[in-house]
């Protein structure tokens, strides 16, 4: 028996409104530290033995407060990052006219097979990422493990542990529309090899009881 837990990182810069900047450069808000050292403090109590990261600043941050707390190692990967965006909002808010028409294509376009924008990362390349993410995850000799991810591609994850390979921009599109997540909240999911049907399958979504 495996457990996972997701843990979505603090408020970032960009969640509270900021401008949009390269992906590896979006920190935490003063509030998202917060939130983050609340989270720290429920996941002593998680029994964990590694916490593994998304690369990106935000999702480092909040790891470090995890790891100060519980004195855990942590590693890195470029598996769990955030969905990459059109560069093409970089430097704009998110209530600028370029942005909204940006945001406004990207849905449209997700449920189409063929068509992109410019330069973001594709529905297929997520679902792709998200399968080799639990099969990095599952071959991992550590039985607990607290993940910080992000929300979009946490959802596409949860839309592979449910739907497989078989997932589809439809079924995904349901799931990010209709699956909000807090932020640093908790999605608890476990794989049991022995459950041959579903190994992977899910606890719980979005407890974020720590933030009161």
């Amino acid at each position: 028996m495996k457990k996972i837990y997701f843990v979505r990182h603090g408020e970032s810069e960009t969640n509270a409104g900021g401008l949009i900047k390269p992906a590896h450069e979006i920190a935490l808000t003063e509030l998202g530290h917060t939130q983050a050292e609340y989270v720290a403090q429920r996941a002593g109590k998680l029994g964990a033995d590694i916490i593994i990261s998304s690369s990106l600043l935000r999702a480092r941050q909040t790891a470090e407060h995890i790891a100060d707390r519980t004195e855990l190692p942590v590693e890195t990967s470029d598996l769990l990052v955030e969905r990459r965006y059109p560069s093409i909002g970089i430097g704009l808010t998110h209530s600028h006219p370029t942005v909204k028409e940006v945001v406004r294509i990207l849905e449209i376009n997700f449920g189409n097979e063929d068509a992109t924008h410019s330069d973001e990362e594709t529905f297929e390349e997520m679902k792709e990422r998200a399968l080799r993410s639990l099969e990095y995850l599952k071959n991992r000799s550590e039985e607990n493990i607290i993940v910080v991810t992000h929300a979009i591609f946490l959802c596409i994850l949860v839309g592979v542990v449910l739907f497989g390979p078989e997932l589809t921009r439809r079924e995904a599109g349901k799931i990010i529309n209709g699956f909000k997540m807090k932020n640093t909240g908790i999605t608890w999911i476990e794989y049991d090899e022995e459950r041959e049907a579903a190994p992977w399958y899910i606890r719980t979504w979005n407890d974020h009881a720590h933030l009161g």
